[in-house]
């Protein structure tokens, strides 16, 4: 959909999905969602989207099981007009065990940050390189726990905000660590949503 009058008017939905028949031979998914929270504009002006997708089987109430699953991303370098995929960004492996919710921000000097909710409870910081030319980068150089992190149990919202010549990098998360209790799936119980700043891009 677009809108070109701050969002009082938008067009008629355009389907999309097919962009993403060229992973099924990387990646049998059956299932896809983009993630909640939201997608970027590189500073190139390219619109960057994470997507989450399964291969799960069917279940006995006929919805899909969310894992196996892993993460990509949608990308345009025409400003929506049309789409193509960058390669699996992650699968479900020994290091990430089914990632799924991804969020991802742009840092100063042009890298890709995606925060990546994944099966084991655990909250990885996942940098990617991008190449302008040849669209976003199609694997991860590498990945890594954040020295302060938070399990990620629901939709997390990263952001980076410059303010004067300063940077801040921001973190937000339903709060997990200070409460106890746990949901049906042994999770926390996703209240009190907690905000974590970083002024040097997530070095503390």
């Amino acid at each position: 959909m677009r809108s070109n009058d701050d969002g009082i008017i938008f067009t008629k939905a355009v389907d999309i999905t097919a962009a993403l028949d060229g992973l099924k031979l990387q990646f049998a998914w059956a299932v896809v969602a983009l993630d909640p929270g939201h997608a970027i504009q590189l500073q190139n002006g390219w619109l960057l989207v994470p997507v989450w997708i399964s291969a799960g089987e069917p279940t006995a109430e006929g919805h899909r099981k969310h894992a196996p699953s892993g993460i990509m991303t949608l990308y345009s370098d025409n400003y929506g007009k049309t789409w193509k995929h960058g390669d699996l960004t992650a699968t479900d492996s020994p290091e990430i065990t089914n990632p799924n919710e991804m969020q991802v921000i742009q840092l100063a000097n042009g890298s890709v940050m995606a925060n990546i909710r994944t099966g084991d409870k655990r909250e990885l910081w996942l940098p990617a390189r991008m190449a302008s030319a040849t669209g976003p980068s199609r694997s991860s150089t590498s990945t890594y726990m954040t020295p302060s992190a938070l399990l990620v149990l629901c939709v997390t919202v990263l952001y980076l905000e410059t303010i004067a010549i300063a940077s801040y990098l921001g973190f937000t998360n339903p709060d997990s660590d200070s409460l106890s209790g746990s949901n049906k799936d042994g999770r926390g119980l996703r209240r009190n949503l907690t905000l974590k700043m970083s002024e040097d891009e997530d070095k503390t």
